[in-house]
């Protein structure tokens, strides 16, 4: 409402407003209503378009960013049936010829096809000595990375968590995978078998060995799934299509086949900002950073609005004519 409040006050000739919500979610009436005041409290009256579905894709970026754009056009500027060039703009979507993986440059550094395997007695060993008990089993408790929800019960099985993984496992029909694989090398053991960092929340960690266990991620070592570590399942996203899923305040986006959880500077180089600009010092800490990626507008989501909303008003000035 100040937005919209700011809008009638000063009277701009185009101006856009982006709404968060998903367009699935979004009530158009009530929207439409709250928007369409501007016309009945400002000292001018707009032409509106809304322009739904606007993703990242359109530009090339492998990363899901839907999100609902309205643009207005004062009425000297934008008049009822001229061109409307965002449609032209979102009927045409450039193909993703990229997946994040190679847009952002990441190359697998382990052998995954290890994962799922028989340990050797080197590898048992060195299992043994580390104390660790993270396997699939969610009900399996590991005296070396301890769970920290304060909600465990008496027995240390009472969490959420726990749950929400047993529930995962009949879900995706992982019972029978999660049985054969119960005495074999998880995919955190191969990763730490490689000398890597690894989550140290049990959580986390019995939650990649699960999803590795997909038959739809394997071969792990051509895979290009990636989680959102940072929400319990069924919430956190969970995609194989090459695209990265839609960022939140606190995302924790792991990739499979690299074996590692995206930087920050990755997830910033997805939003379309220039990475070799950013520093970080005690005032623009990085968890500060990545809070605001969550919550930021898509640059090249804002590009393409931007275009929209400004062919009307500079039609007239190229070629004299409206006909874009």
């Amino acid at each position: 409402m100040i937005g919209i409040d700011t809008i009638s006050w000063l009277a701009p000739a185009v101006w856009i407003i982006e709404i968060g919500e998903m367009p699935s979610h979004a009530d158009m009436a009530e929207l439409m209503d709250i928007v369409c005041r501007i016309n009945t409290k400002g000292r001018t009256t707009y032409t509106i378009q809304t322009m739904k579905n606007l993703s990242p894709a359109w530009a090339g970026f492998p990363i899901r960013r839907s999100r609902l754009f309205i643009c207005g056009w004062r009425e000297d500027i934008g008049q009822d049936g001229v061109a409307q060039p965002m449609e032209c703009l979102v009927g045409a979507p450039m193909a993703m010829d990229k997946s994040y993986l190679a847009f952002l440059g990441i190359r697998r550094q382990h052998d995954w096809s290890r994962v799922g395997a028989y340990p050797i007695a080197e590898e048992l060993a060195h299992i043994r000595a580390s104390g660790c008990a993270c396997g699939v089993d969610p009900f399996q408790i590991c005296r070396v990375h301890n769970c920290k929800c304060r909600r465990c019960g008496e027995d240390g099985l009472q969490c959420t968590w726990r749950g929400l993984l047993a529930q995962m496992i009949v879900d995706q029909g992982l019972e029978g995978a999660a049985r054969a694989n119960a005495a074999t090398l998880s995919y955190i053991n191969v990763l730490e078998l490689h000398g890597s960092s690894t989550p140290q929340h049990p959580r986390q960690r019995i939650f990649l060995n699960l999803l590795a266990l997909r038959a739809d991620a394997r071969p792990l070592n051509d895979t290009l799934l990636v989680a959102d570590l940072s929400q319990n399942p069924p919430h956190g996203d969970v995609l194989l299509d090459g695209e990265l899923p839609t960022l939140t305040t606190s995302s924790c986006l792991w990739s499979f086949q690299a074996g590692q959880a995206l930087s920050v500077y990755h997830l910033a180089a997805m939003m379309g900002l220039d990475t070799t600009e950013i520093a970080f010092d005690t005032d623009m800490t990085v968890g500060w950073f990545r809070h605001r990626l969550g919550m930021a507008v898509h640059i090249a989501n804002f590009g393409l609005a931007l275009i929209a909303v400004l062919t009307p008003a500079l039609g007239p000035c190229i070629g004299g004519s409206r006909n874009y």
